[in-house]
C-alpha cells in the first residue's frame, strides 16, 4: 500500500483538526475578500468616478483572475508541493488586496483584483485537494463540508465590518481591503502544516486528463461547476435588482436578499452527513434538482414570506453542492493529475462567473423576471444530467493513470 493510501486509513484524530481549523481559517479570508468589491462598490463608483459599465468590468476580472489561477495553481502545486504552492497563494492575494487598497482609477483597481483573483482562485484549489491528501478517507467528505461551513463566515465578516467603516469618510472604503489583506494571519499558521504526500510526478500525465474515463470526469465536473455558478451568481447578482423593479423598495429588496444570504452556512453542513456515505452521483443529483426547483419557486412567488424562504434554499443548496463538489472533485483524479485537474473544473466554473451576471442580465431584458428563475432552474436540471450520464457509479473507486503505450 503506497504512503498516501496508508494515511487516507488512518483514524481521526487532533492533529487532521489542527488541519482542517487552519484550512478553514484560509478559506473565511479567501471568501471575504471574493465579496469585497461588492459591498465597496457603490462608494468606488463616486470616489474614482467609475460607472456602471466599469464596475461591471472590475467584477469580471476578479473572476477572470479566479480562473487564471486556479488553472495554474494546480501546476504550481503539482511542481513545488501543496503546501508551498497554498502559503504562496494566500501571500498572494493578501498582498494585491492591500494593493487595492491603493488603487487611484479604473485601470489600477481592474488590474489589482484581477491579480486578487488570481491569488484567491489558486487558494481555492490547492486547499481543497491538499484537504483530500491530507484527511482520513471515510472522513473527507464531511471535514470539506465542515470546513466550507466555517469558511462561510467570512463573508458576513466582511459584510458588517464594511458596513462599519464605509461611512467614515470618502476614502474608508479602501479600509474594506485593508481587512482582506489580514490573509497574512493564517499565513503565519500554515508554517506548521506538513507536505502532503501526494505521488510523484509522471511524465505526460496531464495530456491524460482529456482522455478516455479521465475525459470524462473532466467534462461531467468542468459542466457541473459551470452550471452553478452560472445559475447561482446570476441569481445572487440581479435577485435586489429583480425585486426592486417589481414594486419592492430597495429597503426590502435589499433586506430580503440579505435574510437569503443566511442559509449558507447550514447549507454546507447538509453535505456533512452524506459526502462520504452516498458518493457523488446520487447527492449531487438530488440537491441539484432540489435547487432547481427552488429556484423557479421563486421566481413564481412575490409573496415575501415565500421569497425570503425559497431564496433561503436556493443559497443553502448552492453551498451544499460546492461542499460535495470541493469533496468529490480531488477524489475522482489520481494524485499524479490532482491539483491540476481540479485546477482546471473550478477555473471553468469561475470563468464562467465573468460572464454569467451579463448573461442573465440578457435574459432578464429579453424574456423577462420569470425567465431569469427559469434560468436558474435548468442549470439545476443540467447539473443532474450531467452527473447521471458522465459520473463514475462510485466516486470513490480506485483511479490509476494508464500505461503509456
Amino acid at each position: 500500500m503506497t504512503l498516501p493510501a496508508r494515511l487516507g486509513h488512518l483514524p481521526w484524530t487532533r492533529y487532521h483538526r489542527k488541519v482542517a481549523g487552519t484550512l478553514a481559517l484560509c478559506f473565511a479570508f479567501e471568501l471575504a475578500d471574493i465579496n469585497s468589491f461588492a459591498y465597496v462598490a457603490p462608494t468606488v463608483h463616486h470616489a474614482l468616478n467609475l460607472g456602471l459599465r466599469g464596475i461591471s468590468v472590475v467584477t469580471a476580472a476578479g473572476f477572470l483572475g479566479m480562473f487564471a489561477g486556479a488553472t495554474a495553481g494546480g501546476r504550481v502545486a503539482e511542481r513545488a508541493g501543496r503546501k508551498r504552492a497554498l502559503r504562496g497563494s494566500v501571500l498572494w492575494f493578501s498582498v494585491c488586496s492591500l494593493a487595492t487598497a491603493g488603487a487611484f482609477d479604473t485601470v489600477s483597481l481592474l488590474a489589482t483584483r484581477f491579480l486578487t483573483g488570481c491569488g484567491l482562485g489558486a487558494m481555492t484549489v490547492v486547499a481543497v485537494t491538499y484537504l483530500t491528501e491530507l484527511i482520513p478517507e471515510h472522513q473527507r467528505g464531511r471535514v470539506q463540508a465542515g470546513t466550507l461551513a466555517v469558511g462561510l463566515l467570512g463573508i458576513p465578516a466582511m459584510a458588517f465590518f464594511a458596513r462599519a467603516v464605509i461611512g467614515l469618510g470618502p476614502q474608508s472604503w479602501r479600509l474594506v481591503f485593508v481587512f482582506g489583506a489580514l490573509g497574512v494571519v493564517p499565513l503565519v499558521i500554515t508554517r506548521w502544516l506538513p507536505e502532503s504526500p501526494a505521488p510523484r510526478r509522471v511524465p505526460g500525465a496531464p495530456l491524460r486528463l482529456l482522455r478516455g474515463s479521465f475525459a470524462r470526469r473532466t467534462i461531467m465536473l468542468a459542466s457541473v461547476w459551470i452550471f452553478l455558478t452560472l445559475s447561482y451568481y446570476g441569481f445572487a447578482s440581479f435577485a435586489p435588482t429583480l425585486l426592486h423593479e417589481h414594486g419592492f423598495t430597495v429597503t426590502h429588496s435589499v433586506g430580503y436578499t440579505a435574510l437569503t444570504t443566511l442559509g449558507a452556512v447550514p447549507g454546507a453542513l447538509l453535505a456533512w452527513p452524506v459526502a462520504d456515505r452516498f458518493g457523488l452521483r446520487g447527492p449531487v443529483t438530488v440537491f441539484s434538482l432540489m435547487f432547481a426547483g427552488a429556484g423557479v419557486a421563486y421566481g413564481l412567488t412575490f409573496a415575501p414570506a415565500a421569497i425570503v424562504v425559497f431564496g433561503f434554499l436556493v443559497a443553502a443548496l448552492n453551498q451544499t453542492l460546492v461542499a460535495l463538489l470541493y469533496s468529490h472533485t480531488p477524489r475522482l483524479f489520481p494524485g499524479e493529475i490532482r491539483a491540476r485537474a481540479t485546477g482546471l473544473c473550478y477555473g471553468a466554473g469561475r470563468l464562467a462567473n465573468a460572464f454569467g451576471p451579463l448573461l442573465v442580465g440578457q435574459i432578464s431584458l429579453s424574456l423577462g423576471y420569470t425567465a431569469v428563475f427559469v434560468f436558474v432552474g435548468a442549470c439545476g436540471a443540467a447539473i443532474a444530467v450531467a452527473v447521471l450520464t458522465l459520473a463514475p457509479r462510485r466516486s470513490e473507486e480506485p483511479v490509476t493513470l494508464p500505461s503509456r503505450r
